[in-house]
């Protein structure tokens, strides 16, 4: 027979493994709703016009090598517009590095997304790749990685997935 003091020991364990486990679900539910919370931010930003438009500018720019992006488009000749693209890039950094760091799910950016992170990417990264060697030469001849480090990951983070979901019409 059991006595009181077991039956109460036994009873104590079962409801700390309770709470736990309530615990558990509890905290993991409040992640789910702060990523969804941060989706919907980021999905407002890149919903906005404003960012469409700065997107769509940059999407029709021509330009044959770096030199003549330079001369175009750089801060010396547009002051105005380059820093309106430069708020597209940053925007995108900032999604890289949440994905990056694992607090967003890039299947999510992917289904939100996918089209403005490609697109900006594809036709942006031979200037970033430009940038990164132009940067070596003011910092003792070494390649600057850092420029436009989370766009890249966050392109290759959704390329990825697109390939898995899309692979008769991406390769």
């Amino acid at each position: 027979m059991v006595d009181y003091a077991s039956l109460s020991i036994i009873l104590t364990g079962i409801g700390i493994i309770g709470a736990i486990t309530y615990y558990s679900f509890q905290i993991r539910n409040q992640n789910r709703i702060r990523e969804a919370q941060m989706l919907i931010q980021i999905w407002q930003k890149f919903s906005d016009p404003d960012f469409l438009a700065r997107y769509m500018e940059i999407r029709s720019r021509e330009w044959s090598d770096y030199e003549e992006y330079k001369e175009k488009y750089s801060y010396e000749v547009d002051p105005e517009n380059y820093v309106q693209s430069l708020s597209v890039g940053t925007t995108l950094s900032g999604v890289g590095v949440l994905v990056g760091r694992k607090f967003i799910d890039p299947r999510y950016v992917d289904d939100l997304m996918s089209t403005v992170v490609l697109n900006y990417w594809e036709k942006q990264k031979p200037v970033i790749y430009a940038m990164r060697e132009e940067a070596s030469l003011f910092s003792g001849g070494e390649s600057n990685p850092q420029i436009g480090e989370w766009i890249e990951l966050l392109y290759n983070e959704v390329k990825s997935i697109a390939k898995k979901q899309h692979p008769e019409r991406l390769q």
